[in-house]
């Protein structure tokens, strides 16, 4: 976003796609690695977009819609 970071309902718009997204990411990719690499894709790509102060609130978002698959994120790219 060359500087610009997104407003939380632009946060929440790509949060709410790629929680849609979820249970195609977990059908197309039966290896957890692939599955990880590609969720891990959308979810930093979000991260990346998100301000300081909305950063927490991304990751509580993107840890609570694993946990309804019973899936946990255990290593994110800083």
């Amino acid at each position: 976003m060359a500087g610009l970071h997104a407003t939380r309902g632009e946060l929440d718009w790509a949060l709410d796609d790629l929680e849609a997204q979820l249970p195609a990411l977990i059908e197309q990719h039966e290896a957890p690695d692939a599955f990880w690499e590609a969720f891990n894709a959308y979810a930093e790509d979000i991260e990346g977009d998100a301000s300081q102060v909305d950063v927490d609130y991304v990751r509580g978002r993107l840890h609570d819609m694993l946990l309804k698959y019973g899936l946990r994120r255990t290593h994110v790219e800083s």
